[in-house]
């Protein structure tokens, strides 16, 4: 399964036209390869792992569900290492393995409606972490002009051939205290503004 969506994305990123905006500020972030969290929406993971190649490798939060098997063994596909669990509840043991790979100047990947929604709600503890030890949160998301949306929870996008696709990396968030309001507000405006140029595309 692994394999087939990712030589899926192969036909897919050559012969479609990917056009990236990212913000100088999350560029030097990035490119600094200092500690950061990514945020994205669980329906729009999957052109994440080719796209923030250009970046290095990151370390991604996964379900402790089955789902997160085959969601590790894509990630390794593009050399990303995963971290099994979850921020919020019974997330002990992930939440501790965040904190180590934060002194090792990981960047982190979270899905803060994952594994099972409701959708585009965040419910990890995501920005109690990042406040707490002053980490900035970038979030991500694309957006495509030829589509197939999933009959699931998270209306999971996936961007068909010969599209235009629309990516958009924020500025660094930084985060006083445990906001999930905030976050969340920001992802949908980001995601929002994204289909809304796709539908002036098409």
């Amino acid at each position: 399964m692994a394999r087939t969506v990712h030589l899926y994305l192969k036909v897919l990123f050559l012969t479609s036209k990917i056009q990236v905006e990212i913000d100088d500020g999350a560029k030097a972030v990035l490119e600094s390869q200092k500690t950061c969290f990514v945020a994205l929406w669980h329906g729009r993971i999957l052109i994440f792992p080719k796209i923030m190649q250009e970046y290095g490798f990151f370390k991604v939060l996964t379900s402790i569900h089955n789902d997160g098997k085959y969601i590790d063994k894509f990630i390794n596909l593009y050399g990303h290492k995963t971290i099994r669990g979850s921020t919020y509840k019974g997330g002990m043991s992930a939440t501790k393995q965040i904190v180590k790979d934060i002194s090792n100047n990981k960047r982190i990947v979270i899905i803060p409606d994952g594994p099972r929604g409701p959708r585009y709600k965040v419910n990890s503890a995501i920005t109690n972490i990042a406040a707490k030890f002053n980490i900035p949160i970038i979030h991500v998301s694309f957006s495509s002009t030829k589509v197939k949306i999933l009959n699931t929870w998270d209306k999971f996008m996936i961007p068909l051939p010969f599209s235009k696709i629309f990516v958009n990396i924020s500025l660094p968030v930084y985060f006083k205290e445990r906001n999930e309001q905030k976050l969340e507000n920001l992802m949908l405006e980001q995601m929002q503004a994204l289909d809304s140029i796709c539908e002036i595309q098409v």
